[in-house]
C-alpha cells in the first residue's frame, strides 16, 4: 500500500497577495542548481505546480514558492517560484 502525499506548507496574504510556501515533504529535485531543479520541475514533474495550484486546493491568482537546499554556499536556502502560468 502506498504511503499518502503529506506537505507542510504555509499560505500568505499580504497586500491583494496570496501565496502558498512550501517548507516540506517535497523529496530531493535532481540538478546542480536551483534553476536546474526548477527546469526538471517544468519538464519533468509540472503536476506538483498543477496540485497546488489548481482547485480544488488552489486558485490561478496564487502564487507557489518551493523553499529548497541552497546549492550556494553563499545563501541559505533556494526558492522556486511557481504560478499558474509557469515558473518565472
Amino acid at each position: 500500500m502506498s504511503q499518502p502525499l503529506s506537505f507542510q506548507l504555509i499560505d500568505t496574504h499580504a497586500g491583494g497577495d496570496v501565496s502558498r510556501i512550501v517548507i516540506g515533504g517535497i523529496a530531493p529535485l535532481p540538478g546542480a542548481s536551483v534553476r536546474e531543479q526548477m527546469h526538471y520541475l517544468r519538464d519533468d514533474a509540472d503536476g506538483l505546480r498543477r496540485l497546488l495550484l489548481e482547485e480544488p486546493y488552489g486558485i490561478p491568482e496564487m502564487s507557489v514558492d518551493l523553499i529548497v537546499p541552497a546549492t550556494d554556499t553563499a545563501a541559505a536556502a533556494g526558492y522556486i517560484i511557481m504560478e499558474v502560468m509557469g515558473y518565472p
